[in-house]
């Protein structure tokens, strides 16, 4: 869709339209002012401006609302407008697709900053999307992801594939460094040419100099001819160097010189080699106090640093864990004989988003190949689950006390029906447990165990609601349980009505 240079702003502060009036006419752009919503119009594609300005006075109280509001206009990125009370909106909002959010009062270079971003990268929202099928084409088909987070990663993915600079991929063990690298390549200017990887980590120091380096005949016990190195066979091409941070000084140096150079000589050789190749390299260690400790060089920090992509953890983007599943589950059932699995418990699945996922998206991949193997059915258990997750479920259940995995309404009755006694025990917020178990047992009742997780669940989602000024993903967070699961349980005890 071609985009035009207008700009639209929603808005009825006449302080803040005076101000983005006069800097898109200084530069060159038209403003149009919209100030009922309805009057977008999503059908006629030449009235799509290049960016949507949004005051968050018309999302009310909640940034949920931004997903529907955008649809309208989905190829374009949009900068909500807010203050200190309304940044709770804006995070929401970003979390459903806004590219950037400014806080009042705001200076005029921030504004011409986020502008010539949102205007330097068209279909921003879209671009990561199409990026990820051109992945997966290429074979990085790993690299899977709906929140900000990832779509921030898939922008930074687009912008070092269009140039030809080097690149740092930093996150931690399993984050999928090596598949944003493959991605990089796959969609860059050297996409046709030599693409090699190496493991700094996994070689010893004195093999890892000649797999990068190349060694002549007889230049040491075992070098029984000439061998070309890493850095002479991707000339023209792309090196990976995964695990930089563990390189040995030494090598350190060596490397610091083809990059600043692009010459280096087999070891036993003093014949200079020209090479011209683009290096790519990860790390999860920090090397920022590897620097200051005197363990990496300083000079060859800034040489790789250039720019840099930062994965986040899996437990940073826990609404990405669904597709995730997804992907591999679909991946995983090709080796799978006989029928295929269909559905994954909802108590499996309220285990695995609730889980904190220390190995990353690489261990979200072996738990889905350990949970189809060990299913025997159709469909995929809490038991099919491997025992380390499973235990760590049981314990934050011990630990919170109370089930926030899974919980089903008492099939005797109305759990929400209950009597004086509950506004007597729960008077002040406090539950006085060992009351209510004695009373339960007394008069024998089939769902006392229900009934009692209901009230400790119920008062601490209020307590938490309350804690975060009721934001439900800060909730969420603070729980330890999805955003969805909040939303669920906020219907479930009708609290919106309280």
């Amino acid at each position: 869709m071609h985009l035009n240079s207008d700009m639209l702003l929603i808005s009825s502060d006449q302080g803040l339209i005076q101000a983005l009036t006069e800097h898109a006419t200084k530069r060159g752009h038209r403003l149009r002012l919209l100030q009922v919503l309805d009057e977008i119009d999503s059908s006629d594609a030449t009235s799509q401006p290049a960016i949507v300005f949004l005051d968050l006075q018309w999302l009310e109280e909640s940034g949920s609302q931004f997903s529907c509001l955008r649809s309208r206009m989905p190829d374009v990125p949009w900068i909500v407008i807010g203050n200190g009370a309304s940044i709770h909106v804006a995070i929401e909002a970003m979390q459903n697709g806004a590219f950037e959010c400014l806080v009042k009062p705001f200076s005029q270079d921030s504004i011409r900053g986020v502008i010539e971003r949102a205007l330097s990268i068209p279909k921003l929202v879209d671009e990561g999307v199409q990026l990820t099928l051109a992945a997966q084409e290429e074979g990085a088909k790993e690299l899977v992801g709906r929140s900000m987070a990832m779509c921030r990663v898939f922008k930074d993915i687009a912008l070092a594939a269009s140039q030809d600079f080097v690149v740092l991929i930093r996150g931690e063990s399993g984050t999928g460094k090596e598949i944003v690298a493959r991605t990089v390549v796959s969609n860059g200017l050297r996409r046709k040419n030599v693409y090699s990887a190496i493991n700094c980590s996994a070689i010893p120091a004195d093999l890892l100099e000649s797999e990068l380096f190349g060694h002549e005949a007889g230049a040491f016990t075992s070098a029984d001819r000439r061998r070309i190195g890493r850095f002479e066979y991707c000339d023209q091409g792309t090196l990976f160097l995964d695990e930089i941070g563990d390189m040995p000084p030494l090598l350190q140096c060596k490397v610091l010189r083809v990059l600043q150079e692009q010459q280096f000589e087999r070891l036993g050789s003093n014949e200079l080699i020209t090479t011209n190749v683009r290096v790519i390299s990860a790390t999860h260690r920090p090397l920022e106090r590897m620097v200051a400790e005197g363990r990496f060089r300083e000079d060859l920090y800034y040489r790789l640093n250039n720019y840099t992509i930062v994965i986040p953890p899996l437990r940073e983007r826990l609404e990405d864990v669904q597709p995730l599943l997804e992907h591999y589950l679909a991946e995983t059932q090709r080796l799978r004989a006989g029928p295929k699995i269909d559905r994954i418990t909802e108590e499996a699945l309220d285990v695995l988003h609730s889980y904190p996922w220390p190995g990353n998206v690489r261990e979200l991949a072996a738990a889905v190949r350990h949970a189809v193997v060990s299913t025997s059915g159709l469909v995929i258990g809490l038991d099919s689950l491997p025992e380390a997750i499973r235990g760590h479920a049981q314990q934050s259940v011990v630990a919170r006390g109370f089930d926030c995995l899974d919980y089903e309404c008492s099939p005797y009755g109305d759990p929400d029906a209950t009597g004086d006694s509950e506004d007597a025990l729960v008077a002040g917020g406090t539950i006085d447990v060992a009351k209510l178990v004695q009373e339960g047992l007394a008069a024998q009742s089939p769902t006392l165990h229900q009934d009692i997780m209901q009230l400790v669940e119920k008062e601490l989602l209020v307590y938490a609601l309350k804690q975060t000024h009721g934001n439900q993903t800060q909730a969420a967070k603070l729980l330890g349980i999805t955003r969805g699961k909040i939303s669920e349980r906020i219907k479930r005890f009708k609290l919106a009505e309280e």
